[in-house]
């Protein structure tokens, strides 16, 4: 047998096919580790999805898009893909975490981001290279950095276990909803005398709320002013240092769900 499984290796090395991997190798230290995983099969124009997979040792944690009152947002280089003509990463719900005097918006256990990716040419393997600085947390927050590999062909074999995960963590991300909807969490959005915006959000539970802008700003983290008769939680989010026609993305997280509304920042209206 194993006589036998050395002719396949040295055939697969003489022809130079060789088994498709469906994740990369992992990249970190002891307190986290970054790896790219295989998602679904292709759809029929050609995209896909992958994901980015953080580890975090116990008792740390690692921020959002945008962190909060204090933090580094993970930030994302593909430079050296081939055959890459997008790569759109995806944030499931995060949490608030207090730290210090200060708020941060993250995740305090291991997570999988998917990544939607577009490739140049369909018919052909996509090969990416993905080098992340993004940043953990225990005690003392300290940078960290990965760079990873993975090449994905449009008839490459799927991982289900990968691939489960990274359904699950799509089912994570914030639906698409409009103002004032009867889904839950539902928000609504009102002008204080400041100018500052009045958000109220309604959840099953204990609602948050968190906002980020469309790469031109970054908005504050929503500050939590009260829940009103109706047991509708209120925050307030300043929005005066938005240029003009730069949109706010308003992510409202309840329990399991979490619904994501995208607004002009200055005159709140979709």
């Amino acid at each position: 047998m194993i006589r036998g499984m050395l002719l396949i290796a040295a055939f697969l090395a003489i022809t130079g096919v060789a088994r498709a991997e469906t994740t990369s190798a992992w990249a970190g230290d002891g307190s986290s580790a970054i790896r790219l995983i295989s998602g679904r099969a292709p759809e029929a124009d050609g995209s896909s999805i992958v994901g980015i997979e953080i580890r975090l040792q116990p008792g740390w944690k690692t921020y959002w898009r945008e962190p909060g009152e204090s933090g580094i947002p993970p930030r994302f280089d593909w430079a050296g893909s081939e055959n890459l003509k997008k790569a759109d990463v995806l944030f499931p719900a995060p949490k608030r975490f207090k730290e210090g005097d200060s708020w941060t918006v993250g995740y305090d256990r291991s997570v999988v981001l998917p990544v939607r990716l577009i490739p140049e040419d369909p018919a052909r393997p996509v090969r990416l290279a993905l080098s992340m600085d993004y940043a953990v947390c225990e005690k003392l927050c300290v940078p960290a950095h990965g760079q990873v590999h993975l090449q994905r062909g449009p008839q490459d074999a799927v991982d289900r276990y990968t691939a489960a995960n990274i359904e699950k963590s799509l089912k994570r991300l914030p639906r698409k909803a409009t103002l004032d909807s009867s889904d839950v969490p539902s928000v609504s959005v009102n002008r204080a005398d400041n100018g500052a915006l009045i958000i109220a959000v309604r959840g099953d539970g204990e609602a948050d709320l968190f906002a980020h802008g469309d790469g031109r700003w970054s908005p504050p983290l929503p500050i939590f002013k009260k829940e009103d008769a109706e047991g509708r939680r209120l925050f307030y989010v300043k929005t005066n240092k938005a240029p003009a026609g730069a949109s706010l993305s308003l992510v409202a997280v309840s329990g399991e769900t979490a619904s994501e509304i995208v607004l002009d920042a200055r005159t709140s209206s979709p």
